[in-house]
């Protein structure tokens, strides 16, 4: 596979499957050892998933830049800032160019706390059927652009251990970087217990180049092979030999710990050039599992090196020296025991550490760990996590060092307590607040499932720790989950929430959180099609926010406003001052980003107005901005924009380019509902322009890239363009099934796209020679369009009925209705459009003596 990789300049997935203990390390460890003795030795990153702790998503890729960049834990930020962006700089300048490297190493930063404003993506348009993206777009695209530019310069490989321990969010970075590709020499290798695929059966499947690999038991040769190997060759009872192959089932780790544990107890014993059995003969017990092998072996240290390795195993796989002088043991007698369990190997010592100043060690296998904890009363397990979090926050010189490590301590602190009888208020807090922290870099770093998994968890503590009376940390818990699920699509949750905090932030004099309360309302509101109940909220909000001061809350108001006025009530002249009420926020206190975005919004807005000229200014100036201010999304949003202005303009070289230049932003981004909606707008200028074959592949990668992503609904306006190009290739049967299709898949409450979906539907009807229902659907759609401000849609909707008169053989009452969609196009400067309707009101030309 590494070959192939190399050979081909392509990057490749590799999942090695196998439980605990079948070999996936050694297997691993042989390949890289084999690889970096070759002639092209790459550069190999490392990082593992931990077992434990809610928001640690991307710990193994912070540990890989961490190797990169050469950072420990004790260097400051300003110092891991200049050893990142020397890093990035090295790795990406020479190919992306100064500018672009500053970008990735910004994008980059999170992964390092190195935390910058957070990124909020742009609303999702009802009218498309976009989901709310669930990663960070910029993350995605930094990290891919480091990757690329790092394999380029030499074959990369990224070993991911204990991948079925990663958050969901990871999992699907990973497929998003496999699946949009490098082009380059990447191989990563992730390997994984068969838990992973119990739980995400198709993870992978996506990917082009993908393989997953299961590793099988020994076979009895094989194993008896190995005992003869981890003996160094000396002979063992027969017998023996047997109850330990039954026993094992071809587990490499269970039969090398079986042995080390009958020698251990001495049941094992040299004789000479071999081993011969010291016990009963017809008693050779072995535990049934490799938890029970490695168990006996725990049973077999001296008081000690047990606690040692209890001890250890709080902090995890890794431990170090002075975490386990921190729970009480004298730095000598911790010295003492570590050696002997390096000799017992269940320990390994390492070179360097990732502390300053502090011995490393690790646990030989992830398997000791886990037993050893459970060994662990509950009622000593409070204790010694407060007593390591404790520690990790006297070693850790900066405050969001290990903030999700420390959220999953003091919660465990707590629990373990609050299981024994106790509610530990004080401890409660703690593991709240600094639940709090990681559930908010969560959200900033958009791993939305993790936060909201925070979230609860923070809530539950305050349930059951008795501190529901502390009305203030109640309310902000509630608005911090709100913020989170918002964007989940779990509207019934968020209105839940925010009507707890409608009722007692007022009487609690958090008139802050109560103004952010309506904002998420207005959200859940506008997802129910609850439109009077969503601009009330806003309205209440913006009046709140205005009375505090808040220009950024303000500002996400008057936005939500114009969004929600927009596309759901056709109002585009409300929506417009919205908008520019929120320019004039987001302005006043420079905020770039939010200055972008809503200028993005408001051409499109003035699009749907024709308000051609004006919208395609206002895009290009937006465009202009978000590229200043590397904001990609509303980049790719203004480009889309411009594209149409060309599409409705009659430019079609140059819509084609810009939807091209979209399509490869989003897809660089990982944002493939982008993608998917550019190549829907795409589909629908090829059509325009007769380009039939070329339509239905735009319409059908569209429809690839949402099924990629993952959408839980076909998309109504795609199903519409279906529905268009199939009428235009003649195949009514199929046009109609696409049609009758677009028109269920709208939401009952938009209206407008009820209208616009309705009129296609009448077309194919015309075309059928269903003159009567046609006629229907169009009286009910323009009925709709016409008192409304969208006057594209208008336009276009009566130009098909003009269309549709023309196929029933209506010609007289054709005319008026096609010269009113001219007068239109011609009004808002499309004059390709308009050229089309001249073409279909000039009369037919009878040849000669017909």
């Amino acid at each position: 596979m590494y070959r192939h990789t190399l050979e081909n300049r392509q990057h490749h997935l590799v999942a090695l499957i196998g439980p605990a203990g079948i070999g996936k390390t050694r297997l691993a460890e042989e390949v890289l050892d084999a690889v970096s003795r070759g002639r092209t030795p790459p550069t190999i990153l490392r990082g593992r998933c931990p077992a434990y702790g809610d928001g640690l998503t991307f710990w193994p890729l912070a540990e890989m830049l961490e190797q990169e960049c050469q950072i420990s834990q004790s260097d400051s930020p300003a110092v891991v800032a200049e050893k990142l962006s020397a890093a990035v700089d090295r790795v990406c300048a020479p190919r992306l160019g100064p500018e672009d490297s500053r970008a990735v190493a910004a994008g980059l930063g999170v992964l390092l706390a190195l935390e910058s404003a957070e990124r909020r993506v742009s609303l999702p348009d009802p009218r498309e059927g976009d989901d709310a993206g669930s990663a960070s777009t910029t993350l995605f695209q930094s990290l891919r652009k480091f990757l690329k530019a790092k394999a380029e310069s030499g074959p990369l490989i990224l070993l991911f251990e204990d991948l079925h321990w990663a958050e969901e969010s990871l999992l699907d970075l990973l497929e998003q970087l496999g699946a949009r590709g490098t082009d380059a020499p990447l191989l990563i290798l992730c390997l994984a217990r068969p838990e992973l695929l119990e739980r995400r059966p198709t993870w992978g499947q996506h990917v082009r180049n993908y393989a997953t690999m299961s590793l099988s038991p020994l076979s009895t040769e094989q194993s008896h092979q190995l005992i003869t190997e981890l003996l160094k060759g000396e002979s063992i009872p027969p017998d023996v030999r047997l109850r330990i192959q039954a026993k094992t089932e071809g587990n490499p780790f269970f039969i090398g710990e079986t042995l080390r544990m009958l020698i251990d107890n001495r049941h094992l014993v040299r004789d000479g050039g071999g081993w011969r059995w010291s016990g009963d003969p017809v008693d050779i017990r072995i535990p049934d599992t490799v938890h029970g092998i490695i168990l006996s072996r725990i049973d077999l240290l001296s008081p000690l090196e047990r606690r040692v390795v209890q001890d250890g195993s709080v902090a995890g796989r890794v431990f170090w020296l002075g975490s386990i002088t921190a729970m009480g043991l004298p730095a000598a007698e911790a010295q003492a025991a570590l050696e002997r369990l390096l000799d017992l190997d269940l320990v390994e010592e390492h070179a360097s550490s990732t502390v300053a100043g502090e011995r490393e060690y690790a646990f030989t296998h992830a398997l000791i760990p886990e037993v050893a904890y459970g060994t662990l009363p509950k009622t000593m397990r409070s204790a010694k996590h407060l007593k390591f979090a404790g520690w990790l926050e006297g070693i850790a010189h900066y405050a969001d060092e290990f903030l999700e490590v420390l959220a999953h301590h003091y919660d465990d602190a707590w629990r373990y307590r609050f299981e024994t009888g106790e509610e530990a208020q004080d401890t409660a807090r703690k593991a709240i607040q600094t639940i709090r922290r990681a559930s908010a870099r969560a959200k900033a770093r958009w791993t939305l499932p993790e936060a909201r998994r925070l979230c609860d968890r923070a809530l539950r503590i305050l349930h059951s720790a008795g501190l529901d009376a502390d009305v203030p940390l109640l309310l902000e818990l509630l608005t911090d989950r709100c913020e989170v699920v918002k964007w989940l699509d779990v509207p019934d949750v968020v209105l839940e929430d925010t009507q707890r905090v409608v009722d007692m932030a007022a009487p609690a004099g958090r008139e802050d959180l109560l103004a952010r309360a309506w904002l998420n309302r207005a959200f859940a509101a506008n997802d129910r099609g609850r439109l009077h109940e969503a601009e009330e909220a806003l309205q209440r909000a913006e009046t709140l926010f205005r009375s505090l001061g808040d220009r950024q809350g303000e500002a996400e108001t008057l936005e939500m406003l114009g969004f929600t006025t927009e596309d759901l009530r056709g109002k585009l002249t409300a929506a417009g001052e919205a908008y520019r009420q929120a320019l004039q926020r987001y302005g006043e206190i420079s905020n770039a980003q939010g200055v972008a975005r809503t200028s993005v919004r408001l051409g499109r807005c003035l699009v749907n107005a024709g308000e051609i000229h004006r919208a395609e200014q206002l895009l290009a100036g937006a465009l202009q901005l978000a590229r200043q201010s590397h904001e990609r999304i509303s980049e790719a949003g203004a480009v889309v924009g411009l594209a149409i202005v060309a599409h409705l303009t009659g430019k079609s070289p140059a819509a084609l380019d810009r939807y091209q230049e979209a399509i490869a932003i989003y897809l660089e981004l990982g944002d493939l509902m982008g993608a998917a909606s550019a190549h829907r707008h795409l589909g629908m200028h090829h059509l325009r322009m007769g380009a039939i074959d070329e339509a239905e592949a735009a319409f059908q990668r569209a429809r690839t890239l949402r099924a990629e992503y993952g959408a839980r609904s076909e998309s109504a306006v795609l199903l519409r363009g279906l529905a268009e190009a199939s009428l235009a290739r003649g195949d009514l049967l199929q046009a109609a099934e696409y049609a009758e299709e677009a028109m269920r898949a709208v939401s009952d409450f938009d209206q407008l796209a009820k209208a616009t979906h309705g009129v296609t539907l009448a077309r194919v009807r015309a075309s059928q020679g269903r003159e009567a229902e046609a006629e229907r659907l169009f009286e009910a759609g323009l009925k709709l369009l016409e008192p409304s401000e969208y006057v594209v849609d208008l336009a276009l909707a009566l130009l098909k009925y003009g269309e549709a008169l023309l196929v029933l053989k209506r010609r007289d009452r054709a005319s008026p209705v096609l010269r009113r969609a001219r007068e239109l196009f011609a009004g808002m400067g499309c004059a390709f459009f308009a050229r089309e309707v001249d073409a279909r009101i000039a009369p037919p030309v009878h040849s000669a003596g017909s």
